[in-house]
């Protein structure tokens, strides 16, 4: 019988966008009407990797 394989951790990157306060006026102000919620979640194993992605990513959009 073999050993179990080591159970993986995951890391999760979250990020929000937007104003969950909802406050709509009339004339248009007030609160966006959106707001996004999301998550890229990654072996740990791979946590790096990712960094590295971002990393290209974002000098290419040039932030």
């Amino acid at each position: 019988m073999s050993a179990p394989s080591p159970t993986p951790s995951f890391i999760a990157y979250v990020d929000e966008s937007g104003d969950e306060g909802f406050v709509f006026n009339p004339d248009g102000s007030g609160s966006s009407r959106w707001f996004v919620l999301s998550a890229a979640v990654v072996r740990q194993a791979n946590d790096l990797q990712m960094v590295s992605c971002l990393k290209e990513v974002r000098a290419v959009l040039g932030k």
